[in-house]
């Protein structure tokens, strides 16, 4: 009776062995494939206008992670924990870099439809909580370069645009003074 208890225990402890070194030594089951673009073929001609429009000013870059916009000073409580690892984990989709400075000038995001889904709801967010200018373009409204440009200035440098009259409007002119003297 004792030799089969120590068989029986020698049996199970040659398979706890072989399980543990076989989890040791076992390579995951997950299909790594190579990506053949990094950006979606929309997002890459956005990519292209924006920075053929804006290439006197700034730099364009994609796909940047918010943590490296915004620095959190992360409290102890659980959900100043959660929103910084929301931000490691989101990106936004272009960063506008003033040339000059090398500072971050604008956020950039595209919609679909001018719809903003609850990512973009949040980088907007996160951004007026930052004070970073935050702009949304849609993906499917064609833009011209200058109007690209337009939209980007009239974020970071508000102006007053003033109409140009219609030359039919109705000229006053007033008369000097001293020919109201000789009448």
């Amino acid at each position: 009776m004792v030799w089969q208890a120590a068989s029986v225990i020698a049996v199970l402890l040659l398979l706890w062995f072989f399980i543990r070194l076989n989890r040791k030594n076992r390579q995951p089951r997950v299909k790594i494939t190579r990506r053949k673009q990094l950006l979606e073929p929309h997002v890459a001609a956005f990519r292209k206008q924006l920075a053929q429009a804006l290439e006197a000013d700034f730099e364009v870059y994609s796909q940047v992670c918010l943590a490296e916009l915004f620095l959190c000073d992360a409290a102890k409580d659980p959900l100043s924990r959660d929103l910084c690892q929301r931000l490691e984990r989101t990106s936004v989709d272009f960063v506008l870099v003033d040339k000059d400075s090398a500072s971050i000038s604008c956020v950039v995001a595209l919609v679909h439809h001018d719809r903003p889904g609850p990512r973009q709801r949040f980088i907007k967010q996160v951004c007026e909580q930052g004070k970073l200018p935050y702009l949304q373009f849609d993906e499917h409204n064609a833009l011209t370069d200058k109007d690209i440009q337009q939209k980007v200035k009239m974020l970071l440098e508000p102006t007053i645009i003033v109409d140009k009259p219609p030359s039919d409007d109705v000229k006053v002119y007033l008369e000097p003074g001293q020919d109201r003297q000789r009448q």
